[in-house]
């Protein structure tokens, strides 16, 4: 069954108190790198480097995210392998 159609959040939302719990679910985790994914291609600072980022593409660290979803890093990087192997997700090697 192909799932078609698309709906629209406001970028920012998962931002406001009313809508984070903590810790996130891996469910929040998943929307948090949908909100994080550039819209356009652009330069970004990140710990003192400059970034290329292409549409779709976010640049953080294991520990950002750790934080931001109130996980260990361990959890953090398990989440990560899980969405690497269901193709949810792709890594590759920043270079400023």
């Amino acid at each position: 069954m192909a799932i078609l159609g698309w709906y629209v959040l406001q970028r920012g939302w998962m931002k406001s108190s009313d809508f984070r719990p903590e810790p996130f679910t891996e469910a929040q985790a998943y929307l948090w790198s949908i909100e994080s994914a550039a819209f356009a291609d652009h330069q970004q600072w990140f710990n003192g480097a400059k970034f290329d980022v292409s549409r779709g593409e976010f640049v953080t660290s294991v520990r950002d995210m750790a934080r931001a979803f109130d996980w260990t890093e361990k959890r953090v990087r398990s989440f990560m392998e899980r969405m690497f192997r269901a193709g949810k997700w792709a890594q590759r090697r920043a270079q400023p």
